[in-house]
């Protein structure tokens, strides 16, 4: 939570370089000229509507508490997508839009994260409908001979983890084109979240014109996070913790 300002702050930290000391000789000292990862929170979403009191009193059911239940999981709902937009940035890219991913795609994922010395624990791979359905397809990922459960498949909810990762089917998942979803799979601080103001709710009775009007909003920055590369010494900062899956709705 960030309590004070618009922009946090985030310092870099490189690997130092490893010296060689030999006898009657003193240390070099390294001095590296680190950056800073900025996290604006702009981002300020509302949704709102009017209840007229004729209209609240003469439904079977409380009008006003449906929407107001509601708004929050629309405002929910806006957060993750915004976030799964951030996929669409990475710089390291597998798969083909519109296209089932194979056992090849996400074990370069993985290949990829181990690279780039991402920790192995938490990692997530939210992916579409239609993502999910091909990989169920992969014999590696159904097939209990090769050491797993095939549970998931049966109740149509994916907890399996591929490669480490915890799959996540979802349909908030942007849509390059009709029949094309981006996923990805990246450790869990490859992205940032701030949020200044959750979901809160602000409700006014009008005497003016006999109704209740109800806001909710929230306020929050989200980003993705770049490092700098594991080699000593620093460099570019880049976000290799993460890796964009193109695949199909």
């Amino acid at each position: 939570m960030l309590k004070f300002g618009d922009t946090l702050n985030v310092p870099r930290r490189s690997n130092l370089t490893i010296g060689t000391k030999s006898e009657d000789t003193v240390v070099t000292f390294e001095a590296i000229t680190e950056g800073v990862q900025q996290i604006t929170v702009t981002t300020h979403q509302y949704v709102a509507i009017r209840v007229d009191d004729r209209a609240e009193v003469q439904s079977k059911y409380s009008v006003r508490s449906a929407y107001t239940e509601n708004m929050g999981y629309v405002l929910a709902r806006g957060m993750d997508t915004n976030i799964a937009a951030l996929f669409q940035n990475y710089a390291q890219i597998v798969g083909t839009l519109g296209a089932e991913l194979t056992d090849d795609n996400m074990s370069e994922s993985y290949r990829l994260l181990q690279a780039a010395s991402a920790p192995d624990s938490p990692r997530f791979l939210p992916m579409s409908p239609g993502g999910v359905v091909g990989l169920q397809k992969v014999d590696a990922y159904r097939n209990q001979m090769y050491g797993g459960s095939t549970e998931w498949i049966k109740a149509g909810v994916p907890l399996r983890r591929i490669y480490g990762a915890a799959l996540i089917e979802t349909n908030l998942l942007r849509a390059a084109a009709a029949g094309q979803a981006d996923a990805a799979m990246y450790h869990q601080d490859q992205n940032a979240l701030i949020v200044q103001i959750s979901p809160t709710p602000v409700l006014l009775h009008n005497p003016e014109v006999i109704e209740w009007q109800v806001v909710m909003h929230q306020l929050y920055g989200s980003a993705e996070i770049n490092r700098p590369p594991e080699t000593a010494g620093g460099g570019t900062a880049v976000d290799t913790w993460g890796v964009l899956l193109r695949t199909l709705a």
